[in-house]
């Protein structure tokens, strides 16, 4: 989030700190700005943050809206982790508006302080804004992190007809056999036969699925 009114000389001092710390390879420098002033030094970049808070607000709204939805539904469990982390990454990313926003206050407060507590609230302020730089990073970490997670939320959805289809003939056999009724043997032979065929079919599709299980949990904290 811009935060106009900062110095240069402590925009490049956290820059400089940031490019020598261990974090600077998880910190995207070629598009983030390089410092709160830079960001919030023309119109245009303010404008831009209007827009992005507004697209972040309703971004939240439809989320909270989605989790209100699958609390009185049948969503699946893969659904709901993927809903879930979108909230964990929202919340990030509302962490990182925050601290820059508390960062920007600290300093300018400081700047009309004694020099020792000016100095303090320097530092502090350094401190929040890159904690909120780190939250932005993780947040975009934890939506990328939710499309491993969404093939195999897609790939278990094709299953669901089989899956079906199979519990359909069990019951089947299990009505029959608790009827007990003339002739039932011969239908639940039929019907047996028909659930052997269909596992058979299924089996290399099953498989397949419990390979993309821990295929996408892989992927999925790799991106993380």
């Amino acid at each position: 989030m811009p935060v106009p009114g900062f110095l240069s000389s402590f925009a490049d001092k956290a820059q400089s700190a940031i490019n020598a710390s261990p974090l600077a390879g998880h910190i995207p420098g070629s598009t983030r700005p390089t410092s709160p002033q830079a960001a919030g030094s023309s119109a245009a970049a303010d404008s831009g943050a209007t827009q992005t808070h507004k697209s972040h607000t309703l971004e939240q709204i439809q989320h909270q809206f989605r989790t209100f939805q699958q609390a009185y539904s049948t969503t699946g469990p893969i659904q709901k982790i993927i809903t879930t982390e979108k909230g964990i990454a929202l919340d990030f990313d509302s962490l990182n508006r925050n601290s820059q926003a508390h960062s920007k206050e600290l300093y300018t407060w400081g700047q009309n302080e004694a020099p020792d507590v000016r100095d303090i609230s320097d530092r502090l302020a350094f401190l929040n804004y890159v904690s909120g730089s780190l939250a932005s990073t993780l947040a975009v970490k934890l939506n990328a992190a939710r499309t491993p997670l969404k093939s195999l939320r897609d790939n278990e959805t094709a299953l669901t007809a089989r899956r079906n289809a199979r519990a359909g003939l069990q019951n089947q056999i299990a009505r029959l056999e608790h009827g007990q009724e003339k002739g039932y043997e011969k239908r639940v032979a039929e019907l047996n036969d028909q659930l052997a065929k269909a596992e058979r079919d299924d089996e290399p599709f099953e498989k397949e699925h419990q390979i993309l299980i821990r295929k996408s949990l892989k992927e999925s904290e790799q991106l993380k």
